[in-house]
């Protein structure tokens, strides 16, 4: 019987180690992450494994939705951070009927180069999932699971965006969505039968209403107001409870009595002609000009004011 002399262990282990590596890739992770693997052998999210989400308002099963509506028909944004796409809001998902809805994030360079994966998960019990890399320009889009996936950047607003939409016939109920660091998905699991369910827990409420008020915020509510000294313009100072990313533009919705030198004014006795803004990404100044003839210099009250402060990319 032979013995192998150093070079020939060094030639079995350099065959080994070709013979391994061609079997199986690398696994790349961060200090303290858990690898698991499923029925296929290939990685996939585990209980305890998870990467940040870096989508606001991901979870449509109950979705933050300033606007308050139960359907939207793809006209600007719908609910919070998600602009574009014909849906219902159902108990436990959101209903995609037809077009893509949409959702945009600043990026900075350092995202630039990064392999990312963005994965959805369906109410039925499918998900779908597309790893791209960042560029500058589209990434592409893929059909999965009966939805396609979009995504690019654009560099002209420095925004990162992702898209949601059907691939053949809907409508299509989504559960959530996650934009992830990494090759890898970690929105969902896979059980015994087949079935993915949502792996990471639902979010906190309170966080997610704190990051879509960066963008746009609901204004309503009794305010205190002055006229100028020629008595055209009427100010309101509306001061908001997060600093928005911009300062914002307003949209008016509704104007109910207005109280100034102790008359009352209905909305309806007069008309806004304008409105401009002013003040900073915390207090929100609104000049309204107004063609009714109203008392110089007079502070009062505005009975309700409703509205939206917008700072949507």
């Amino acid at each position: 019987m032979g013995y192998l002399d150093l070079t020939g262990l060094r030639y079995l282990w350099g065959n080994l180690k070709a013979a391994l590596h061609a079997k199986q890739d690398t696994l790349i992770g961060t200090p303290g992450q858990v690898v698991g693997f499923g029925s296929s052998g290939r990685a996939e999210a585990q209980s305890g494994w998870s990467n940040p989400n870096l989508l606001d308002n991901w979870y449509f099963a109950d979705p933050i939705n300033q606007r308050g509506q139960t359907e939207y028909d793809g006209a600007g944004y719908g609910i919070d951070r998600w602009v574009h796409g014909k849906y219902t809001l159902q108990d436990g998902g959101l209903d995609l009927n037809a077009g893509m809805m949409y959702q945009r994030r600043p990026h900075s360079s350092a995202l630039l180069g990064k392999t990312v994966t963005f994965s959805v998960l369906r109410a039925d019990g499918r998900s779908a999932s597309y790893t791209f890399t960042i560029t500058r320009g589209s990434a592409g889009s893929i059909e999965s699971e009966g939805l396609v996936l979009d995504a690019g950047s654009d560099e002209g607003s420095g925004t990162v965006y992702v898209g949601i939409g059907i691939s053949g016939s809907g409508p299509a109920r989504l559960i959530a969505a996650k934009l992830e660091l990494g090759p890898v998905q970690t929105l969902a699991l896979q059980g015994t039968d087949g079935r993915w369910t949502l792996n990471d827990a639902p979010p906190d409420q309170a966080v997610e209403m704190a990051k879509c008020q960066r963008y746009q915020q609901k204004v309503r509510g009794t305010f205190s107001i002055a006229t100028n000294t020629s008595g055209e313009y009427m100010d309101v100072i509306v001061s908001a409870p997060i600093t928005m990313r911009i300062r914002p533009s307003f949209t008016l919705g509704e104007v109910a009595s207005i109280y100034l030198g102790g008359r009352s004014y209905a909305a309806r006795d007069f008309t806004f002609k304008c409105m401009t803004g002013g003040g900073d990404r915390t207090h929100m100044g609104i000049r309204f000009a107004c063609d009714a003839s109203l008392p110089q210099k007079t502070a009062g009250i505005i009975g309700l004011l409703d509205g939206f402060l917008d700072a949507n990319l």
